[in-house]
């Protein structure tokens, strides 16, 4: 598919309604937006060492207004558009990402001095396209952790929360074998794009390295069967 024109990502980018502050306003599941994501959650759901969800059960969906980060964001890509043609934008994408800090992000955003400058791409925050991958981030940083009540990675019965963000990409640098150690993208370049490749990469990774090129549009609640 090709996401910088995707239909669906363009209607829903356009629809974060300016508040002043900070609110989570829940999504009623019969609303196109709750079903635009369940799909986009399922319609994403890959193997991963061996085990592989069959199902996302949805607790509740809450579309973030935040005005602080909104403007932030809007003057980071506006920014980025400066160094493309005049009339064109900064592409933009819808990606996942998951983590036990959701609640933090979408209060204070994302804070790459949190991130690790040994991770594959360096020190960036990190996306997909896959619900999958970004669901093993939800319980502990850095994946592969297991929830603390039960002690199981792929627990069923803790609830976990997962972001659905609009990210601007920009100009994108094409990894093609690991960049660790990096803490911003190679010149001329506003992030690092990864697709899957033999012996190198399982699944495709979106990375940024500044706090304000991606805003946490949804915050997903929701469960898992195996």
């Amino acid at each position: 598919m090709d996401y910088y024109h995707d239909r669906r990502v363009v209607q829903h980018a356009a629809s974060q309604p300016w508040v002043r502050g900070f609110r989570l306003d829940e999504i009623d599941y019969k609303n196109e937006t709750y079903q635009w994501i369940y799909d986009k959650m399922h319609n994403s759901i890959s193997i991963h060492n061996g085990v592989k969800i069959s199902k996302y059960h949805i607790v509740k969906i809450y579309q973030v207004k935040n005005s602080f980060l909104w403007s932030k964001y809007t003057a980071r890509r506006s920014e980025i558009a400066r160094d493309f043609p005049r009339g064109q934008l900064a592409p933009e994408i819808r990606l996942f990402h998951g983590t036990c800090h959701a609640d933090v992000i979408v209060r204070n955003g994302f804070n790459v001095k949190y991130s690790n400058e040994l991770s594959m791409f360096g020190k960036g925050i990190y996306f997909s396209d896959v619900s999958s991958k970004c669901n093993q981030y939800t319980f502990e940083a850095g994946g592969s952790g297991a929830c603390k009540l039960h002690g199981n990675v792929h627990c069923t019965l803790c609830k976990r929360k997962m972001l659905v963000c609009k990210v601007t990409l920009g100009r994108n640098f094409r990894a093609n074998m690991p960049m660790n150690g990096i803490l911003r993208p190679p010149h001329g370049c506003h992030s690092v794009v990864a697709y899957p490749a033999q012996s190198f990469l399982k699944y495709p990774e979106y990375v940024i390295y500044n706090n304000y090129q991606a805003f946490p549009s949804y915050m997903i609640e929701y469960k898992i069967s195996i």
